[in-house]
């Protein structure tokens, strides 16, 4: 990585178009800091399946900013949180879907939650002051 440290801020409305954007500032972000490309993949995917959720299940209200990301980078790590004024939602305790059931048998959800979190390091939540703050951290040299 270039920068010894690096922050940056998104507020987002809830809306997939938004989205778009963000992953498309942090593809950039992650271009400039010259972070490997497999690192790049993680963040992105992580980050999109987080915000995409946010967006379809969170139930967050109003047109105006109602979902933060905040970006920390430095030479060991990304870290990077997601914070939503949605209904409590704890993805650190959502229930690993069970891949080997049959389609039949499967419940729709929980692959991109278990992906995020076997992608990252670090993953943790809590509420505060009526927002969802999820963060995550992938470390850069694995």
């Amino acid at each position: 990585m270039n920068a010894p440290h690096h922050e940056r801020q998104f507020l987002l409305r809830n809306d997939r178009a938004e989205v778009d954007g963000a992953i498309e500032a942090l593809a950039g972000l992650w271009v400039e800091l010259g972070l490997e490309p497999d690192v790049e993949a993680d963040l992105n995917i992580a980050v999109e399946e987080m915000l995409t959720n946010v967006v379809r299940h969170g139930k967050v209200s109003g047109d105006g900013e109602a979902i933060r990301v905040q970006v920390w980078v430095t030479p060991a790590e990304a870290r990077i949180e997601i914070e939503d004024r949605g209904e409590p939602f704890n993805p650190t305790e959502y229930p690993p879907p069970n891949i080997h059931a049959t389609l039949e048998e499967r419940k729709p959800g929980g692959l991109g939650i278990l992906m995020v979190r076997k992608m990252m390091d670090e993953t943790r939540y809590e509420r505060r002051d009526g927002w969802n703050c999820f963060l995550m951290v992938r470390k850069l040299d694995r």
